[in-house]
Order: structure tokens, then C-alpha cells, then sequence
């Protein structure tokens, strides 16, 4: 494998897929799927993970998005769906 150009792998599980500290520090960039862990498990998660690294949250909330967010998707011409935050 010396002298070869391996592709880099870049896992990104989203939220309740196979994702942990060693598969994100094992490839070339990772996500850690946090979306549905509790906040002390997520330290956990990133404490352990080197970087660099992605996460995947959710970020559920009854009101209008903030005006950044808003915007964003004016300018990109795009709708902003309303989130079922009753479960």
C-alpha cells in the first residue's frame, strides 16, 4: 500500500446509526450521531473522538426558525418545513 492514493472515508450515520468515537477516530472524517443521545452521553462521545470530526444533532423548536436561518433560505429561494416537535 505504500506509495498508493487511498480514497478518504468519511462515515456520516445519522441519528440512531452505527456510529462511535472509534469509527469516527478509525476514518478520514466522521460524524458521531448525537441527535438522539443525552447530553452527558454526547460529552462522552465527543471527549472521546479526535479531531477533526462531524455531529449530527436535531434541533427541534415550536417557534419560527431564527431570522438567520429564515434568511438563509430566502436567498437560497427554499422553504423552511414546519417541525412536528409533538413526540
Amino acid at each position: 500500500m505504500e506509495g498508493m492514493d487511498l480514497p478518504t472515508v468519511v462515515a456520516v450515520p445519522m441519528a440512531g446509526g452505527p456510529s462511535t468515537p472509534e469509527l469516527v477516530n478509525a476514518v478520514g472524517f466522521g460524524f458521531l450521531a448525537l441527535g438522539t443521545c443525552s447530553a452527558d452521553n454526547a460529552r462522552e462521545q465527543l471527549a472521546a473522538a479526535r479531531a477533526p470530526f462531524g455531529v449530527n444533532l436535531f434541533y427541534p423548536q415550536p417557534e419560527p426558525p431564527c431570522d438567520d436561518v429564515a434568511s438563509v433560505a430566502r436567498h437560497l429561494g427554499a422553504s423552511i418545513p414546519e417541525a412536528d416537535v409533538t413526540s
